[in-house]
């Protein structure tokens, strides 16, 4: 009996071990199950906020959607990439975005919990802010007198800038989606030229000119403008063509390259192609049209002769004005600015066995022989490869600093090295 008892005890003992087991085991999986975590969280890869022209910002909202498991804190973070372009605000599952300027901008949204992994949850949205630009109609420039045009018998019409101006030159806030023209009301004083969108000289006289504005919805007038037409002087003429021939500017720079033997030039001669019968130009004086003084800012730099001849006299940069003087008393100034180069170059009168040593580089200059003593090297291959004259090696340092590509350049530099290297070319077949 004793022993059945013990049997008992040990059964109810062996019971009461599994069934705490079991508990605990059932109490680790519930735990297990119920642990709660973010699957995912997303919102618009790219957007797009525009800020009207009126107002300083705009704002938008923006859906976040953050996915979870168990009832996890479906709450996230915001943040902007550049604030000055726009701020971020988180509004319960929405981020409200405050665009401040044009620009761009990356929205991240963060999840605050994390996912099976221990890891929070990110998502971009790529940010585009536009201003709305105010768009102003389009009005006549505020001419308190009338615009003046001019003619001359000397100055074809066509190529005399004084004698035309767009009409688009009347215009503030012109539509670049429009058109503009205009209608004059005595063509025969100011008439327009080029789809009626410049307005050009006739004949002396006065005129109106009515300007439109003509849209795809709409054609309004804008305004009306009063044209004079007067006569040119001779002097005005002149420097009308002048100006034609050169772009904008009197003359273009002259270069006197004293060591590529040019140390003068014929700026007499320069100005009398502009001026008499030049078709290019539409010039059309005549030799006794008008006469020329010359004179020179620097003659110790450049001089020049009394038949317009410039000189080199130095290296240096300097101004040489021609004095225009037309038989209607009117006067008119051309100058040009000259650059003299290649003159510090030391000029040889004749090389000798005596002193051809004294003008080419290089040849006093020791070398280490195989004994480590140092000689003066004696060159047997001058044939092949000469040494340089001095004269050239200074002519090189001096080009250095305007040095560009040869024959295949656009700059200023490859320009003027291209001109080196033809004179130097046509040297060489001068002396053959």
């Amino acid at each position: 009996m004793r022993k059945f008892k013990q049997l008992i005890s040990v059964f109810l003992c062996a019971a009461l071990c599994l069934s705490a087991f079991a508990i605990s085991a059932q109490a680790k999986t519930k735990k297990k199950a119920i642990k709660k975590y973010v699957t995912s969280i997303s919102v618009a890869k790219k957007a797009t906020i525009t800020i009207p022209a009126n107002k300083m910002t705009a704002v938008k909202s923006y859906k976040v959607t953050v996915k979870v498991k168990n009832q996890a804190s479906k709450a996230f973070t915001a943040k902007s990439s550049k604030t000055s372009v726009a701020t971020v605000k988180v509004s319960g599952s929405t981020v409200k975005v405050t665009a401040k300027k044009a620009g761009k901008a990356t929205i991240t949204v963060t999840t605050k919990a994390k996912n099976s992994k221990s890891k929070k949850l990110s998502k971009k949205l790529t940010l585009t802010v536009k201003k709305k630009k105010v768009i102003v109609p389009a009005s006549l420039v505020d001419v308190a007198e009338p615009t003046e045009l001019k003619i001359s018998a000397y100055l074809d019409g066509e190529k005399n800038m004084s004698s035309h101006i767009p009409i688009l030159d009347f215009i503030i806030d012109a539509d670049p989606n429009a058109a503009y023209y205009g209608e004059s009301a005595d063509p025969g004083v100011a008439a327009m030229t080029h789809r009626k969108t410049e307005l050009s000289a006739v004949s002396e006289g006065t005129t109106t000119v009515d300007v439109f504005e003509q849209t795809s919805a709409a054609t309004r007038k804008l305004g009306t403008i009063t044209v004079v037409v007067k006569p040119m002087t001779m002097a005005e003429a002149a420097s009308d063509a002048i100006m034609y021939y050169t772009g904008g500017d009197d003359f273009h720079e002259v270069k006197l390259k004293a060591n590529f033997g040019k140390s003068s030039y014929d700026f007499d001669k320069i100005i009398k192609k502009i001026l008499i019968g030049n078709e290019e130009v539409g010039s059309k004086f005549a030799e006794g049209d008008f006469t020329v003084t010359y004179s020179s800012f620097n003659d110790k730099i450049a001089a020049v002769s009394d038949d317009g001849i410039i000189s080199a006299v130095k290296n240096g940069m300097t101004y040489v004005y021609g004095n225009l003087k037309f038989t209607d008393n009117s006067e008119e100034i051309a100058d040009s600015t000259v650059n003299v180069t290649g003159l510090a170059i030391e000029k040889v009168e004749g090389y000798t066995l005596d002193n051809i040593r004294n003008y080419i580089v290089g040849i006093d200059t020791p070398i280490e022989l195989a004994d480590e003593t140092q000689q003066p090297l004696i060159n047997f291959d001058n044939a092949a490869t000469t040494p340089a004259f001095k004269a050239v090696q200074d002519a090189i340092n001096e080009e250095l600093e305007m040095y560009g590509s040869i024959g295949r350049g656009y700059s200023q530099k490859s320009n003027h090295s291209t001109d080196v290297y033809n004179n130097v070319r046509d040297k060489v077949l001068e002396f053959f």
